[in-house]
């Protein structure tokens, strides 16, 4: 579902023509790159989501056993893996009271009947095509950078709670 929502998100950004407009505003950063690491990240969250599913399908099928410590790794990472998409913050600072990066609702009615997710990103870009005074622009093209860096950071955290590695060599005790 992460794959298909950057899709989505990303079609709706190209629609209000932020693809274009955002590169000159920050030399360090592009909207390219923004996307094609966030897809990154989304394929190695896969990754580590299927090793991690796996290994549960075989302990719940009996192929495979597992002592008392490899039960708690498991369970301690998908009780802590929803956490590791909620933002202290919130998910910008007009809206600090949502705080999930990936299902927090949009402000816009036609965002939510598209089905987006990342209000993060796509309320402030909505917001950014909407004004016509240059600061306030400036100010939501800047919420959409923190959008993609916070939504960034909370799908490498997940995938790093994913991360299953070592995992046959827990110690028996």
């Amino acid at each position: 579902m992460l794959e298909e929502f950057v899709q989505k998100l990303d079609s709706q950004l190209q629609q209000l023509g932020l693809n274009t407009n955002i590169d000159g505003v920050n030399e360090s950063w592009s909207y390219a790159t923004a996307i094609g690491d966030l897809e990154q990240a989304i394929t190695q969250f896969q990754i580590n989501a299927i090793r991690l599913q796996h290994v549960i399908q075989s302990v719940n099928s009996g192929d495979r056993t597992v002592n008392l410590k490899q039960t708690e790794m498991i369970n301690s990472r998908l009780m802590n893996l929803e956490r590791c998409f909620i933002l202290q913050r919130g998910i910008y600072r007009e809206r600090d009271f949502f705080r999930h990066s990936v299902f927090s609702p949009s402000e816009y009615p036609e965002a939510i009947a598209l089905g987006s997710a990342f209000a993060l990103v796509l309320d402030p870009a909505i917001k950014w095509s909407m004004e016509r005074r240059e600061g306030e622009r400036n100010k939501w093209l800047h919420r959409v950078r923190e959008g993609f860096a916070n939504l960034q950071y909370t799908i490498e955290s997940a995938t790093h709670m994913l991360n299953i590695d070592g995992f046959d060599n827990q110690d028996l005790y």
